[in-house]
């Protein structure tokens, strides 16, 4: 299985958050999961994540289209099990794009930042070159963010673009061994 484990070091408040893992989510057998972590989201956190105004069953339709699509997506349970962050990853040419959300109580714990690291990581394993977000102008914590691990933000008309150039897989070099 495709886990990491967050470790102390990867979370802005170590002592408060107990070891947890991202693991690959599937949106078909994860879908009560996925259906429960967005209606926990208040109606601006499904704003900012969709870029606009959209209802409930606009979010049953995106869960069905990335059932369909086989969309790569990435989660944190608690222990409760409850999943309370995820992301979806799209490929974009040489990019990836990804698409966030956090349930409010477990925000600037680094969970995010947790989740566009395995992001980049699951773009570098294929040999894409970026990884983007896209964003509503006003999403200061997601552009915050975006801008914490080094993404160049632009934004116009309202609406914000921000990419990081990925360094590629360097491969490993074995010593040779004289015969």
């Amino acid at each position: 299985m495709d886990t990491l484990v967050i470790r102390a070091e990867d979370v802005s408040n170590p002592g408060k958050v107990p070891s947890l893992a991202i693991v690959p989510l599937d949106p078909t057998r994860d879908r009560r999961a996925l259906e429960s972590h967005f209606a926990s989201l208040h109606r601006e956190d499904l704003r900012y994540r969709f870029c606009g105004s959209i209802k409930r069953e606009g979010v049953t339709q995106y869960l069905d289209q990335i059932s369909v699509t086989g969309t790569p997506c990435y989660g944190v349970f608690d222990d409760g099990l409850a999943l309370v962050a995820v992301c979806q990853l799209e490929r974009l040419g040489c990019d990836l794009e990804v698409g966030l959300t956090v349930l409010p109580t477990f925000r600037r714990k680094g969970f995010g930042k947790a989740l566009l690291r395995r992001s980049a990581s699951y773009a570098r394993a294929r040999g894409l070159k970026g990884l983007n977000i896209h964003s509503l102008g006003d999403n200061t914590p997601m552009l915050s963010l975006a801008r914490r691990i080094g993404m160049t933000v632009k934004i116009h008309s309202g609406e914000a673009d921000g990419h990081l150039t990925l360094e590629p897989v360097q491969e490993m070099e074995l010593p040779t061994s004289p015969h």
